[in-house]
């Protein structure tokens, strides 16, 4: 069974620099209040809804049910750029994917 390995997510919302976590069949998430709990939910579910038959189809945060706002509302405010990162290392397959989003 495919699950989840690593999940990266850089310049959305909380996460200016690029942050990996990791995980495992279980996992919980803790942690202070406007530590990225809920951004790295969102950063996955947005990408969930935007993937069909496994492939990204279209990254779009107005169509979701989210509603995350537009996708420079969900840049993290310092970063100085546009560009959106997400990674994704799954297990059983050896696949790791790659994706870079910009308005």
């Amino acid at each position: 069974m495919t699950h989840i390995n690593k999940f990266g997510v850089g310049n959305f919302r909380v996460f200016r620099e690029y942050q990996e976590f990791q995980f495992a069949p279980l996992t919980i998430l803790t942690g202070t209040n406007s530590s990225g709990k809920s951004s790295l939910t969102k950063a996955m579910m947005l990408l969930k809804e935007s993937m069909i038959d496994s492939k990204l189809f279209n990254l779009d945060f107005n169509k979701t049910k989210l509603k995350l706002g537009t996708f420079s509302q969900n840049l993290h405010t310092d970063s100085g750029n546009d560009i959106m990162q997400v990674e994704i290392d799954f297990s059983g397959n050896n696949k790791k994917e790659k994706y870079f989003f910009f308005s």
